[in-house]
């Protein structure tokens, strides 16, 4: 059998893995005791809309993921990596564990599956 050569196009090169919007989905960043709601989450970030001057691009914070209201991972360390003038923030986490990894591989799993039933249930609306 030949070797297989196969690339995609992406597009952005920027992103790494895929992002999901969130919806109900929070972070707190604990030592500035905030909370904000997710826009979209993948396995390698994050993104927030705040206007908030407590966060600095390139720093890092402890943060946890809130789902519903409640803790669903803690003791994560994310980095700031941009802050746009729209107020929005993206955040990449720091050396994940696997467990962690796969609580958040899980999450973006569950978001996508609900993008999924909504494009569904549009279409059919149509």
């Amino acid at each position: 059998m030949g070797n297989l050569d196969f690339t995609m196009p992406t597009g952005n090169e920027r992103r790494r893995a895929f992002r999901a919007k969130a919806y109900g989905i929070a972070v707190t960043f604990e030592e500035q005791n905030l909370t904000c709601d997710i826009l979209d989450v993948s396995v390698t970030g994050f993104a927030i809309k705040n206007e908030s001057v407590l966060l600095k691009e390139g720093a890092e914070y402890s943060v946890s993921i809130l789902v519903a209201g409640k803790t669903y991972l803690s003791d994560l360390t994310c980095r700031v990596v941009r802050i746009l003038d729209n107020g929005i923030i993206g955040c990449d986490f720091r050396t994940l564990d696997r467990r962690q990894e796969a609580r958040l591989d899980r999450l973006v799993l569950e978001l996508q599956k609900r993008m999924i039933a909504k494009k569904r249930e549009k279409s059919a609306a149509d």
